[in-house]
């Protein structure tokens, strides 16, 4: 049997969802203080309503892992930081850690004292970016560093510096 898992910004119909037996993992929708979850708390129709006469715009962020390990019908133990479940690793009280994979690479690779590793494709990649004000020297300044990075090797040696093992 193969299941399917995805989150709600896959805008998937909810009847087809059910039709198809797709488990869904909601968004977050911040709005003001209050935290919304996609499809469960707040539906597309009151949503694009509420859209048309605001003059703040909401944000999203997406889904924890634990949302997604609920959603696959995962047992797993919540931890306050990635220290304290590479400790609980280390020390027998998980069997593993899920977590962003870089800043498990980095754990691994500099506090794992050559017993842990990173397993397993990456679950989710994504970029992470960097703003600056509109018309800012520094937007031209940044992509030009970041190209020169890419381009001489720099940034493979900071990676290989940072989150791999023996250096």
């Amino acid at each position: 049997m193969v299941g399917v898992l995805t989150d709600t910004t896959a805008s998937i119909p909810p009847a087809l969802a059910k039709e198809l037996q797709i488990e869904m993992v909601s968004y977050y929708v911040h709005r003001g203080l209050d935290t919304l979850r996609d499809m469960v708390d707040v539906q597309p129709e009151p949503f694009a309503r509420y859209l048309a006469q605001t003059d703040r715009l909401p944000t999203t962020s997406n889904p924890s892992i634990g949302d997604y390990l609920t959603g696959l019908g995962l047992p797993y133990t919540r931890m306050a930081n990635p220290d304290e479940g590479i400790r609980m690793l280390a020390q027998g009280e998980v069997q593993a850690v899920v977590f962003n994979s870089a800043a498990l690479q980095y754990l691994a690779a500099k506090r794992g004292k050559g017993v842990l590793q990173v397993v397993g494709p990456i679950f989710r990649p994504y970029k992470i970016g960097m703003v600056v004000r509109e018309g800012s020297p520094l937007r031209k300044q940044i992509n030009e560093a970041l190209l020169a990075m890419y381009a001489d090797g720099t940034y493979e040696d900071i990676y290989a510096k940072w989150f791999t093992r023996g250096n």
